[in-house]
């Protein structure tokens, strides 16, 4: 699909842009804090956004790795990198969905062969790179084959402690195309780096929750002090203040393990948010740390449709 056809099936192209707003079992790689530790051939990239009245499903199919293809239908618009795409020897790879907030994104990219060959199992990248993420955060890579074995979606989360830059410029690379082959064994299939240039811009759909500053408990009885609580269509942020639980030297024992979030919607289903990071940062020697909560959630659940959080053995309900 080139840009006139996108244009044609979209009927106008905005200078506003929004990032806010399956059976297969994926195979995650997990990344710490600090961030996501030749032909290359590089085209200027538009990222536009889609409306999910896209008839063909277009929108869905490209997200159904991130949420499932049932359920993409709520996403009112995602980013496309338009043509995003670089061959390395036979593996050709794109960049075909970009979605997310303030604080958080998901990239959907499929890997093929150029030959139109099966890939085999177990593949994976050696290394990646991603010029979004910040000093601080943490992220996953999740590796999603495909029935027939022609396509393998890879699909790159990060949550960052601080605000995203709008209006960026994303380098993306992924180095040296691995495959396990079990008991821990995994050979080189393709040397070479897949780098990928793109602009990233999105309006802001996420809003501020306006609260006055509230303590939670969790089930270990760790105090969490919240003072800002921002929320959009695909993820929830919190600025915190937590105990410093390394006063007296490191232990290297799970903190804030306890501590859970539910979404609440108009019709009482309640929403567990599983996959979530906190980071800290502050002296060590003080009692308290400044903290930060993020999340990406499972599907996108429009604001509108949220009545209040459930944090921890609390409940806040949204104006």
């Amino acid at each position: 699909m080139n840009v006139i056809t996108l244009y044609d099936a979209i009927g106008e192209i905005i200078d506003e842009f929004i990032q806010e707003a399956e059976t297969v079992q994926p195979k995650i790689r997990k990344y710490r804090w600090k961030g996501f530790i030749a032909a290359c051939f590089l085209i200027a990239i538009l990222t536009i956004p889609v409306s999910a009245e896209f008839k063909n499903g277009y929108v869905s199919n490209l997200l159904a790795p991130l949420y499932g293809s049932a359920q993409t239908d709520i996403v009112d618009k995602v980013g496309i990198p338009i043509e995003a795409v670089v061959t390395v020897g036979n593996y050709t790879l794109s960049a075909d969905a970009i979605i997310g907030d303030r604080y958080s994104f998901a990239i959907v990219y499929t890997l093929k062969r150029a030959d139109g060959n099966p890939l085999p199992e177990g593949l994976y990248f050696e290394n990646d790179y991603n010029s979004l993420n910040g000093d601080f955060g943490g992220g996953i890579c999740e590796y999603i084959l495909s029935e027939d074995c022609t396509s393998l979606k890879i699909v790159q989360k990060w949550t960052s402690s601080t605000k995203l830059p709008f209006n960026r410029n994303a380098t993306i690379e992924f180095s040296n195309l691995m495959q396990e082959n079990g008991n821990d064994n995994k050979i080189t299939v393709a040397e070479g780096t897949w780098r990928l240039k793109f602009i990233v811009r999105y309006e802001r759909s996420g809003k501020v929750i306006p609260l006055e500053t509230i303590t939670v408990k969790d089930d270990s009885g760790i105090a969490y002090c919240i003072q800002n609580i921002e929320l959009s269509p695909v993820g929830v942020h919190f600025d915190m203040t937590v105990p410093n639980p390394n006063q007296n030297g490191f232990d290297n024992k799970p903190i804030y393990q306890d501590f859970t979030l539910s979404i609440i919607l108009d019709d009482s289903t309640e929403v567990r948010v599983e996959n979530w990071n906190i980071g800290t940062y502050g002296d060590l020697n003080s009692d308290t740390l400044t903290a930060d909560f993020g999340a990406l959630f499972d599907i996108p659940i429009p604001i509108e449709n949220i009545v209040s959080l459930r944090i921890c053995q609390s409940v806040v309900k949204l104006p």
